[in-house]
Formats: structure tokens, sequence, C-alpha cells
């Protein structure tokens, strides 16, 4: 008889040992936190954010105008046309800044477009339909995409 229960309380042994081990093994798992320095520096603006740019329209020049002649963004951020002309702007940009998808981008009358996020690094020139106010018409804004520090 005692060796039956010996081998009941040897069982029980085990199995609250091997209960244990798992709770021990699963509480084990390395987590992972932020660095404590992950956050942007003041005015940086943080990768994959959208950059804005308004259109107006220039009735005396009868052209459109641009908040920035040249906005400088990084790869990953997408930029936003905002636009209060009341025509369809189109601009065409290379394939390379946003992706083959993006080369051609519409912004609807009084409306605005967000781009896909910038994937290569480089000075890229879009061509505006209605032109841009410059003096070579047409040509704007430049979107210089840089590479994430």
């Amino acid at each position: 008889m005692k060796s039956r229960s010996n081998r009941g309380a040897s069982r029980q042994a085990l199995r609250a040992l091997i209960a244990i081990g798992m709770l021990v093994l699963s509480g084990c798992q390395a987590k992972q936190e932020a660095p404590a320095n992950s956050a942007p520096a003041a005015g940086a603006a943080a990768v994959g954010s959208t950059q804005p740019i308004t259109l107006t329209w220039n009735q005396q020049s009868n052209c459109v105008q641009y908040s920035q002649g040249t906005i400088t963004i990084h790869v990953g951020d997408k930029i936003r046309f905002n636009s209060s002309v009341s025509q369809i702007v189109t601009l065409h940009v290379a394939a390379a800044a946003f992706g083959a998808g993006d080369t051609l981008i519409t912004i609807p009358s009084q409306g605005s477009f967000t781009t896909g996020a910038a994937v290569t690094a480089g000075s890229y020139n879009a061509n505006s339909t209605p032109p841009m106010c410059s003096p070579g018409g047409g040509v704007g804004p430049v979107i210089v995409v840089e590479e994430t520090k």
C-alpha cells in the first residue's frame, strides 16, 4: 500500500514541477521596450509624416501659386496638396519620387490629395497643369527627397 501512495505523491510532485516550469518559461520571454530617446527632436518632422502644400489661383497671372516652390521631405514621408483652385490641378512627377503608381497626381477642384510615401532620395521637378506661377511656367514645385536619418 505504501508504494502506491508514494507513486501518487511522486506523480503529483512531478506535475507541479512541470506546471511551475511552464509558468517560469512563459514569464521569461524577452520584453521589447522603445528606447527612452526615440522621440523626434523638436521641430523635426517624424519619419512617415505628411507635409502640406497649399495651391491657390493667381488671377492676374492666370497660373497656380504653390505655398512652397521647393519642399524637402524624407524617404517614407508624404505630401498633402490642399487646393483652393476652382479647377483640377495635375502634376507629373518622376516615378522614382513616390513610385510608379504616383507619377500623375490629380488634385481635385477645391480639394486635396495625399501622395504615397516617398521612395527614392533625389530632387524632382513636378510639371503642373495649369502652369505654376514662375518665369518658366508649368514647372513646380520642386520636391526634394532626402534619405531617412
